[in-house]
């Protein structure tokens, strides 16, 4: 009787761990989900007018984009090179891209913010928004953030700088030309000038109010480093009462300081390369004189005018101290692409969060139902004992060998007394009895 009480115990530990087996693999199943959403990356997507390949201004670079990748960077760690770099996370106009290397202590991320400004469908306005790196291994001045592992990633860290105090470079389409890339410049340039380094010099801003030709036939010193003597407004940023712009020549980008208001004399600083090139020195300054004032001719759909005013206007009210990722008329943020993108990204995460929610709460029921289950198992379990115990007890109370009851032999009731001994006969009599 006890072999088969303990045989219904462990019969029934078997059904109840049979039927809570799935219940402790979805546990593991939800425990692995929730700490590999925890080390699994972001991701994003680049705007679709992007998607192609370009150079970059700062280092003649050639960068190619995809929809979610950008390669030609070539980042150096000691003897590795990284390259290509994924895009991690954005918002607005702001995109962070890593890629992994093998540390000394095993995988680590290397990361750089961007800020992209769409000047023209053939440029683009880059920011570098990253420090200076905080890893070792690296080439001197580069910057980026370096994570160790799979460490969750702080945006503010990877993305420690402001546009409103970083210069920029300038993206260019491949194979694109001065009028694939040209914006109106600042109205202060919507003049002709001389340069006073010959007794007839000229600047002329006028055919356009996009480029600027030298005449180098009648002065053939080189000015504003420019070999070709054209050069062609590609994008711009006020910063005080300054602006700020990179022009295209054939080969080259150079970087100008004008002041944003103009006058019959102003003086141009200009740098050694793009306008990241503004805190590295080596700046020269030349004063322009106006000789005359442009009358540009501004085309629309249905009437052309020719005030000036309009160019001026369109120009400068494009520009803000306050919004430095503001261009020139004709230029515009990737709004589209971008912000489909951070929509789809955003759609995505909110899925993410509330199956993960989910995760948890199945989690939790699964949980207290496994420890309700066990619970019900030991009450059940306790209960079988306790009646086969009862049956025990009831069935060793009904065995002949413990009955007072006298047993049936041949038929017959035997009766069984008491074991008294009877004193001998002597002679025939009994001896008297005591007392």
């Amino acid at each position: 009787m006890l072999d088969n009480r303990q045989d219904g115990i462990t019969t029934g530990n078997q059904g109840i761990m049979s039927h809570t087996s799935p219940c402790r693999c979805m546990l593991v199943v939800i425990v692995i989900v929730c700490v590999q959403w925890r080390i699994v990356r972001g991701g994003c997507t680049f705007p679709s007018d992007i998607r192609d390949k370009w150079t970059r201004s700062r280092d003649s670079r050639n960068l190619t984009f995809t929809n979610t990748q950008v390669s030609g960077m070539s980042v150096k760690w000691n003897t590795q090179t990284m390259d290509p770099f994924l895009c991690h996370s954005t918002s607005g106009n702001k995109y962070v891209i890593y890629a992994n290397y093998t540390g000394l202590l095993g995988t680590d991320s290397y990361y750089v913010c961007w800020e992209l400004v769409r000047v023209t469908a053939n440029a683009y306005i880059i920011y570098d928004l990253s420090g200076i790196v905080n890893g070792t291994g690296f080439e001197s001045g580069r910057n980026g953030y370096v994570l160790p592992g799979d460490n969750p990633l702080d945006i503010t860290k990877a993305c420690s700088k402001s546009v409103t105090t970083e210069f920029f470079s300038t993206l260019i389409k491949s194979g694109s030309t001065s009028n694939d890339v040209a914006v109106a410049c600042p109205s202060v340039l919507n003049a002709t000038f001389s340069y006073g380094t010959c007794p007839t010099t000229a600047l002329d801003f006028c055919p356009n109010g996009k480029t600027g030709v030298m005449d180098y036939t009648a002065c053939t010193t080189l000015v504003f480093r420019s070999v070709s003597g054209q050069v062609t407004c590609m994008g711009q940023v006020a910063r005080g009462t300054d602006i700020y712009l990179n022009l295209f020549e054939p080969g080259s980008v150079i970087c100008w300081r004008v002041p944003d208001k103009g006058s019959n004399s102003i003086s141009v600083e200009y740098f050694t390369g793009d306008c990241t090139t503004v805190n590295n020195g080596g700046s020269d300054t030349i004063t322009l004189t106006q000789t005359k004032n442009c009358d540009l001719t501004t085309t629309t759909a249905s009437t052309t005018t020719t005030t000036p005013s309009t160019v001026t206007t369109k120009s400068t009210t494009s520009l803000s101290s306050t919004d430095p990722s503001a261009t020139t008329a004709g230029t515009k943020s990737p709004s589209s692409s971008s912000d489909s993108a951070a929509v789809g990204v955003g759609v995505g995460v909110s899925f993410g969060v509330i199956a993960l929610i989910a995760l948890c709460v199945l989690a939790v029921i699964l949980i207290r139902k496994n420890n309700l289950m066990v619970k019900v198992a030991d009450l059940r379990s306790k209960q079988k004992a306790s009646a086969e115990k009862k049956k025990a007890k009831i069935a060793k109370n009904e065995n002949p060998e413990n009955s007072d009851v006298n047993p049936i032999i041949n038929g017959r009731e035997t009766i069984t007394r008491p074991n008294t001994r009877l004193p001998p006969i002597t002679n025939g009599k009994a001896p008297p009895p005591n007392g």
